[in-house]
């Protein structure tokens, strides 16, 4: 008897996709706009010890993040990259800087007010760190700084601001997504960076990697 054989027709098409190790909503929102399928899967960010520059910090750490997402990707997924499924990871880590002292999501409300009287009617830095690991597991590195200026505010005001409870979800007490950015009166850089997720260079290396970013490759 013969027998009629189906082949089915298997899709080789390699698939692109950015594993997030800094999950945080603002980043996550403005990743989305590259067209590329997103997964989830925090990294881990300890504190360094000896690392004397903002720069150096933020870098050490994005690497520290990505590097610990990639063994839990790794352990998800296996170690040998798939031919049709390419994973990215990427870890970034953003502080603030005033008079070189280094500012971080405040612990309190105290502490989000006394950052927030320090930055009034003051231009700050904000330093980004980022560290793509590719499948080959090769790792890209970059920092971006933004200078924000604050207008002037008076304490009422931030009392008022900090009712929200919006301050206590980000580096220096407040985030251009959100209402913190009435304070904020002009900036110089990268806009995107200022939110913690410097998306042009973000896009530049992942292309220079191989992703087609919005469907178009490095030439």
């Amino acid at each position: 008897m013969a027998t009629n054989t189906i082949e089915k027709n298997v899709d080789t098409k390699t698939e692109f996709r950015i594993v997030l190790a800094s999950p945080t909503p603002a980043r996550l929102e403005f990743l989305q706009q590259l067209g590329i399928e997103l997964e989830v899967l925090p990294g881990i960010l300890e504190d360094v010890v000896g690392e004397r520059s903002a720069e150096g910090l933020v870098q050490t750490r994005a690497v520290m993040q990505a590097s610990t997402t990639r063994i839990v990707c790794n352990a998800k997924y296996g170690s040998s990259p798939s031919n049709r499924i390419k994973r990215f990871i990427l870890g970034l880590d953003t502080v603030i800087v005033l008079d070189e002292q280094v500012l971080r999501r405040p612990k309190s409300l105290v502490e989000a007010k006394q950052i927030l009287m320090s930055l009034s009617d003051r231009t700050h830095s904000v330093i980004t760190g980022i560290a793509i690991i590719d499948p080959d597991n090769k790792v890209s590195c970059s920092v971006q700084t933004t200078e924000v200026t604050f207008r002037k505010i008076d304490e009422a005001e931030i009392d008022c601001y900090l009712g929200s409870n919006d301050a206590m979800y980000h580096v220096g007490g407040y985030s251009l997504h959100g209402i913190g950015s009435i304070f904020v009166k002009g900036l110089s850089g990268c806009y995107a960076n200022a939110l913690g997720i410097p998306l042009p260079f973000i896009a530049a290396i992942l292309r220079g990697r191989g992703m087609p970013v919005l469907g178009m490759n490095h030439n």
